[in-house]
Protein backbone atom coordinates (compact mmCIF):
# COMPACT_ATOMS: atom_id res chain seq x y z
CA UNK A 1 0.00 0.00 0.00
CA UNK A 2 2.68 2.18 0.57
CA UNK A 3 4.21 1.71 -2.27
CA UNK A 4 1.08 2.16 -4.43
CA UNK A 5 0.68 5.30 -2.45
CA UNK A 6 3.85 6.53 -3.34
CA UNK A 7 3.65 5.56 -7.09
CA UNK A 8 0.27 8.01 -7.13
CA UNK A 9 1.81 10.69 -5.21
CA UNK A 10 4.59 10.87 -8.11
CA UNK A 11 1.89 10.41 -10.97
CA UNK A 12 -0.33 13.39 -9.19
CA UNK A 13 2.70 15.76 -8.90
CA UNK A 14 3.67 14.98 -12.66
CA UNK A 15 0.67 15.48 -13.73
CA UNK A 16 -0.38 18.77 -11.98
CA UNK A 17 3.51 20.82 -12.85
CA UNK A 18 2.46 19.72 -16.71
CA UNK A 19 -1.30 21.22 -16.73
CA UNK A 20 -0.20 24.02 -14.12
CA UNK A 21 2.22 26.47 -13.76
CA UNK A 22 3.23 30.25 -12.95
CA UNK A 23 1.36 32.49 -15.75
CA UNK A 24 4.52 34.96 -15.02
CA UNK A 25 6.44 31.86 -16.34
CA UNK A 26 4.60 29.46 -18.33
CA UNK A 27 5.38 31.50 -21.49
CA UNK A 28 6.32 29.97 -25.29
CA UNK A 29 9.79 29.00 -26.17
CA UNK A 30 11.35 32.25 -26.28
CA UNK A 31 9.61 33.16 -22.33
CA UNK A 32 8.57 36.58 -24.03
CA UNK A 33 5.39 37.92 -21.85
CA UNK A 34 4.59 41.59 -21.11
CA UNK A 35 2.82 42.21 -18.20
CA UNK A 36 0.16 44.12 -17.76
CA UNK A 37 -2.82 45.18 -14.60
CA UNK A 38 -3.70 43.55 -11.99
CA UNK A 39 -0.99 40.92 -12.18
CA UNK A 40 -2.02 39.81 -15.57
CA UNK A 41 0.57 38.72 -19.12
CA UNK A 42 0.21 39.12 -22.56
CA UNK A 43 2.23 36.19 -24.50
CA UNK A 44 2.83 33.15 -23.86
CA UNK A 45 1.72 29.52 -24.92
CA UNK A 46 -1.93 28.02 -23.62
CA UNK A 47 -2.03 24.39 -23.00
CA UNK A 48 -5.47 22.32 -22.63
CA UNK A 49 -5.50 18.95 -22.25
CA UNK A 50 -8.47 17.27 -24.72
CA UNK A 51 -10.47 15.19 -22.94
CA UNK A 52 -13.29 14.80 -24.90
CA UNK A 53 -14.10 12.45 -27.63
CA UNK A 54 -12.69 13.01 -31.07
CA UNK A 55 -13.99 10.74 -33.77
CA UNK A 56 -12.09 12.16 -36.71
CA UNK A 57 -10.12 14.95 -38.45
CA UNK A 58 -10.84 14.58 -42.07
CA UNK A 59 -12.83 18.15 -42.32
CA UNK A 60 -16.49 16.72 -43.65
CA UNK A 61 -16.10 14.17 -41.00
CA UNK A 62 -15.75 16.62 -38.21
CA UNK A 63 -19.25 17.37 -36.32
CA UNK A 64 -18.26 16.35 -32.23
CA UNK A 65 -16.99 19.78 -30.10
CA UNK A 66 -13.83 17.69 -29.77
CA UNK A 67 -12.56 17.51 -33.28
CA UNK A 68 -13.63 21.18 -34.16
CA UNK A 69 -11.65 22.40 -31.38
CA UNK A 70 -8.29 20.11 -32.73
CA UNK A 71 -8.98 20.34 -36.57
CA UNK A 72 -9.78 24.89 -36.20
CA UNK A 73 -5.82 24.86 -35.00
CA UNK A 74 -4.90 22.32 -37.76
CA UNK A 75 -7.13 23.52 -40.98
CA UNK A 76 -8.12 26.56 -42.66
CA UNK A 77 -10.58 27.76 -45.04
CA UNK A 78 -11.84 30.45 -47.45
CA UNK A 79 -13.74 32.49 -44.18
CA UNK A 80 -13.34 32.12 -40.07
CA UNK A 81 -15.73 33.02 -36.98
CA UNK A 82 -13.69 35.65 -35.05
CA UNK A 83 -13.79 34.34 -31.82
CA UNK A 84 -15.11 37.35 -29.82
CA UNK A 85 -18.71 38.08 -31.37
CA UNK A 86 -18.68 35.44 -34.37
CA UNK A 87 -18.73 37.88 -36.70
CA UNK A 88 -17.48 36.35 -40.49
CA UNK A 89 -13.92 37.41 -40.84
CA UNK A 90 -11.30 36.29 -44.08
CA UNK A 91 -9.11 33.71 -43.63
CA UNK A 92 -8.00 31.73 -47.22
CA UNK A 93 -9.99 34.39 -49.18
CA UNK A 94 -8.63 37.61 -48.85
CA UNK A 95 -11.79 39.41 -50.17
CA UNK A 96 -14.62 37.84 -52.53
CA UNK A 97 -17.59 39.63 -54.30
CA UNK A 98 -21.33 38.21 -54.55
CA UNK A 99 -23.27 38.75 -57.96
CA UNK A 100 -26.25 40.89 -58.59
CA UNK A 101 -28.63 37.82 -58.01
CA UNK A 102 -27.02 36.82 -54.67
CA UNK A 103 -25.82 32.91 -56.62
CA UNK A 104 -22.43 33.44 -57.58
CA UNK A 105 -19.76 34.32 -55.42
CA UNK A 106 -15.97 34.72 -56.36
CA UNK A 107 -13.18 34.76 -53.86
CA UNK A 108 -9.91 36.29 -54.22
CA UNK A 109 -7.38 33.72 -52.91
CA UNK A 110 -4.23 34.85 -50.47
CA UNK A 111 -0.76 34.10 -52.21
CA UNK A 112 2.34 32.87 -50.88
CA UNK A 113 0.15 30.55 -48.42
CA UNK A 114 1.69 26.88 -48.30
CA UNK A 115 0.39 23.69 -46.63
CA UNK A 116 2.41 22.28 -43.40
CA UNK A 117 5.32 20.28 -44.76
CA UNK A 118 4.64 16.63 -44.70
CA UNK A 119 6.41 14.07 -46.02
CA UNK A 120 3.50 13.12 -48.75
CA UNK A 121 4.71 16.32 -50.70
CA UNK A 122 7.89 16.12 -52.90
CA UNK A 123 11.32 16.46 -50.68
CA UNK A 124 8.89 17.33 -47.65
CA UNK A 125 8.21 20.82 -48.56
CA UNK A 126 4.74 21.88 -48.43
CA UNK A 127 3.21 23.43 -51.79
CA UNK A 128 1.31 26.65 -52.09
CA UNK A 129 -2.15 26.19 -51.68
CA UNK A 130 -4.18 27.37 -55.05
CA UNK A 131 -7.79 27.28 -56.15
CA UNK A 132 -7.21 23.53 -57.69
CA UNK A 133 -7.51 22.59 -53.63
CA UNK A 134 -10.85 24.30 -52.80
CA UNK A 135 -11.94 23.05 -56.28
CA UNK A 136 -11.14 18.89 -54.92
CA UNK A 137 -12.48 20.02 -51.36
CA UNK A 138 -15.87 21.41 -52.33
CA UNK A 139 -16.37 18.16 -54.85
CA UNK A 140 -15.31 16.07 -51.81
CA UNK A 141 -18.05 17.85 -49.80
CA UNK A 142 -20.58 17.52 -52.35
CA UNK A 143 -19.88 13.84 -53.58
CA UNK A 144 -21.68 10.23 -51.72
CA UNK A 145 -18.81 9.06 -48.87
CA UNK A 146 -19.56 7.38 -45.70
CA UNK A 147 -17.56 9.72 -44.05
CA UNK A 148 -18.99 13.05 -45.48
CA UNK A 149 -21.03 14.48 -42.30
CA UNK A 150 -21.34 17.92 -44.09
CA UNK A 151 -23.02 16.85 -47.33
CA UNK A 152 -26.79 17.71 -45.87
CA UNK A 153 -25.62 21.38 -45.56
CA UNK A 154 -25.12 22.22 -49.23
CA UNK A 155 -27.49 19.89 -50.87
CA UNK A 156 -29.62 21.25 -53.44
CA UNK A 157 -27.65 24.48 -52.36
CA UNK A 158 -24.64 24.01 -54.70
CA UNK A 159 -25.34 24.13 -58.39
CA UNK A 160 -24.93 20.37 -59.85
CA UNK A 161 -24.18 19.26 -55.96
CA UNK A 162 -27.50 16.85 -56.10
CA UNK A 163 -26.82 15.29 -59.34
CA UNK A 164 -23.51 15.07 -58.85
CA UNK A 165 -23.88 13.02 -55.29
CA UNK A 166 -26.06 10.58 -57.29
CA UNK A 167 -23.53 9.90 -59.89
CA UNK A 168 -20.66 9.26 -57.00
CA UNK A 169 -22.99 7.18 -55.10
CA UNK A 170 -23.25 5.03 -58.09
CA UNK A 171 -19.75 5.00 -58.71
CA UNK A 172 -19.51 7.28 -61.05
CA UNK A 173 -17.29 10.42 -60.61
CA UNK A 174 -18.71 13.08 -63.16
CA UNK A 175 -15.58 14.55 -65.47
CA UNK A 176 -15.00 18.15 -63.78
CA UNK A 177 -16.85 17.80 -60.76
CA UNK A 178 -19.42 19.39 -59.59
CA UNK A 179 -20.58 22.21 -61.95
CA UNK A 180 -20.80 24.97 -59.11
CA UNK A 181 -17.67 25.33 -57.87
CA UNK A 182 -14.93 26.52 -60.17
CA UNK A 183 -11.64 27.39 -60.78
CA UNK A 184 -10.75 30.78 -62.32
CA UNK A 185 -7.34 30.81 -61.81
CA UNK A 186 -4.65 29.78 -59.62
CA UNK A 187 -6.41 32.41 -57.16
CA UNK A 188 -9.57 32.97 -58.16
CA UNK A 189 -12.34 30.26 -56.86
CA UNK A 190 -15.83 30.38 -57.93
CA UNK A 191 -19.40 28.91 -56.05
CA UNK A 192 -22.29 28.81 -57.93
CA UNK A 193 -25.78 28.06 -56.22
CA UNK A 194 -29.25 27.18 -57.33
CA UNK A 195 -30.57 30.26 -55.59
CA UNK A 196 -29.65 33.02 -53.33
CA UNK A 197 -28.40 31.76 -49.34
CA UNK A 198 -28.12 34.56 -47.31
CA UNK A 199 -25.93 32.66 -44.62
CA UNK A 200 -23.89 30.87 -47.18
CA UNK A 201 -20.87 32.49 -46.57
CA UNK A 202 -21.51 30.95 -42.84
CA UNK A 203 -21.38 27.80 -43.75
CA UNK A 204 -17.89 28.45 -45.39
CA UNK A 205 -16.67 29.01 -41.41
CA UNK A 206 -17.62 25.53 -40.69
CA UNK A 207 -14.77 22.32 -41.25
CA UNK A 208 -16.44 20.94 -43.53
CA UNK A 209 -15.10 23.52 -45.80
CA UNK A 210 -11.51 23.22 -44.66
CA UNK A 211 -9.12 23.01 -47.53
CA UNK A 212 -6.40 20.17 -47.72
CA UNK A 213 -4.17 18.62 -50.42
CA UNK A 214 -5.32 16.58 -53.24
Amino acid sequence: MKYFNGILSILLLVFFTSCGGDSASSGGASGDLREAKGGKYYGGVFKMNEAEYLRSMYPPNVTETGGHRISNQVYEGLLRFDQGDLTLKPSLAESWTVSDDGTVYTFKLRKGVRFHDDPAFPEGKGREVTAKDFKYCFDRWCAFDINNKGYDFIKDRIKGSVAYHKSTQNGVSPKGGCPGARVIDDYTFEVSLERPLGFFLNLLALPFSYVYPN
